[in-house]
């Protein structure tokens, strides 16, 4: 693998280990094989370094699955690129035959689901060795498939040449139809009587899809109680809105809520966080408080990255919140206002995430949340209810696999100091609804073994106005379990 490659894969992972810190959503791994034979045939024009174009035919077939799942790799195997000169010469301008070993394709493919896409890297595809009397020109090349030799027989210039090789899978995170269409494609080709390589830049006249594989969710996957969004697919993954960056996603089904002891958790109220004191006040200290739960669910949204992910996903086991309620009552002598103040600790468990990279490589991340005791302030003020929620964050990142090996982060990669998250609302804390607010992500620190992977991380990610919208669930009075609110509209 050459060194800019290498660069490049690590920023890769990099970012992908930065998407994971904000998310909660459970996933899986595991290659999805079997299928049918894909192929497509598209006219490029193709553009050598001095300037010269010539036509070409390229026929691509690959093996996709028939079907896939949200949160696993779906592989392409068997793929192959054969690319026949047209009439208006051969694609080196010269004589000279074609070399196998030495001789390279590179084939952009964008993929796209629910209305997104990104293109997918298919590069490092060898050429085939041509089997004397000519080149093979079976979609799957030679017999058995196996690489050129080095100083196999050459393809006359103007025969056609197959390249094949692996290509990473693609993961995905929600149903729907996931296509594949054939995009740019590169050449670097090795001719017998030239030394240095021709490097030809390929492009489709039209987009013409290679395939496409349907992503369905499990059979529950939906909330009976509700429909998705006018015009938008069932269980579409969240995206960002270009006008504000709010997250949209269709309803999910929800699981059981966890148990909630009767127990109070620690913690003091935070004063920065409370809002401004009425005038004259009664301020009611109620001590410890009394233990009650929580469970609330939404989307963060990595705004470096136009991406949104599912938090403490209602699907899976999402974590409850305990809470010391009413740790302290606040009312005033001259106005009307009440204002009920709590502390609450976050008990989600270690997240354990597969995502898609920017180069499509499915990456795995467990996420401990580090946080701090949660002020919890909920008002109505000239009867109008408020709710408001702060607390400080440390997101901590281990256990890091990138198609399948491990990346050793190390056991201090977090960020470098505390998040500070603030949400608010227009409601009341004992009923539920729904907290808005933004975030600036720190950048990180103490990630990497024998290589420092911080400045990739916080490049990828660490920033300002990130969004993040909350539905906070009804709270019970423990022991209790707590119901699992539905993702916000």
């Amino acid at each position: 693998m050459s060194r800019g490659r290498t660069r490049r894969r690590k920023a890769q992972v990099a970012a992908a280990g930065a998407l994971a810190l904000l998310v909660g959503l459970m996933g899986g791994s595991g290659a999805l094989a079997g299928g049918e034979q894909a192929r497509a045939t598209a006219a490029y024009d193709c553009r050598r370094g001095d300037g010269e174009s010539h036509g070409a035919e390229v026929t691509v077939t690959g093996d996709f699955p028939s079907a896939g799942e949200p949160g696993k790799p779906i592989e392409a195997e068997g793929v192959t690129v054969r690319v026949a000169p047209a009439d208006d010469g051969p694609l080196t301008g010269g004589d000279g035959g074609v070399r196998a070993d030495g001789s390279t394709a590179s084939l952009t493919v964008r993929v796209a689901q629910n209305g997104r896409s990104a293109d997918a890297d298919w590069a490092g595809l060898t050429a085939r060795d041509a089997a004397p009397g000519g080149p093979s020109t079976s979609p799957g090349g030679p017999s058995g498939g196996a690489p050129a030799a080095p100083g196999g027989t050459p393809a006359p210039a103007e025969e056609p040449l197959t390249f094949a090789g692996a290509v990473d899978p693609v993961t995905v995170d929600a149903a729907g139809e996931v296509t594949y269409a054939l995009g740019r494609l590169t050449l670097s080709l090795r001719t017998v009587d030239e030394a240095a390589a021709t490097t030809l830049s390929c492009e489709p006249r039209d987009e013409v899809r290679l395939a496409a594989v349907p992503v369905a969710g499990t059979p529950d996957a939906q909330d009976p109680a509700t429909d998705p969004a006018p015009g938008q697919p069932e269980n579409a993954p969240p995206d960002v809105t270009p006008e504000d960056g709010v997250p949209n996603a269709a309803p999910q089904a929800r699981a059981p809520g966890p148990s909630c002891p009767a127990t109070v958790p620690p913690g003091e109220l935070d004063k920065k966080r409370l809002p401004p004191l009425p005038p004259d006040p009664v301020i009611t200290d109620g001590g410890r408080g009394n233990p009650a739960c929580v469970v609330a669910v939404g989307y963060s949204t990595v705004r470096k990255l136009g991406n949104s992910m599912i938090v403490n996903d209602p699907r899976k086991r999402p974590g409850p919140m305990y809470l010391a309620i009413g740790k302290r009552t606040v009312t005033s002598k001259t106005t009307d206002y009440y204002e009920f103040d709590n502390v609450g600790k976050i008990g989600f468990p270690d997240a354990e995430s597969t995502f898609l990279t920017f180069g499509f490589q499915p990456t795995t991340a467990k996420i401990r949340f580090e946080a701090r005791p949660v002020t919890i302030a909920s008002w109505r003020k000239n009867n109008k209810p408020g709710t408001r929620a702060g607390y400080y964050m440390h997101l901590r990142m281990y256990d890091v696999r990138v198609g399948g090996q491990p990346l050793d982060v190390g056991r201090e990669c977090r960020t470098a100091r505390p998040v500070d998250v603030q949400l608010e609302g227009d409601y009341e804390v004992l009923t539920g609804g729904v907290l808005k607010g933004h975030i600036d992500i720190p950048p990180f620190s103490g990630c990497g073994v024998g290589e420092d992977l911080d400045p990739l991380l916080t490049a990828s990610v660490s920033g300002p106005d990130n969004y993040i919208e909350i539905n906070q669930g009804p709270i019970c009075t423990a022991p209790c379990k707590p119901d699992v609110p539905a993702l916000p509209k």
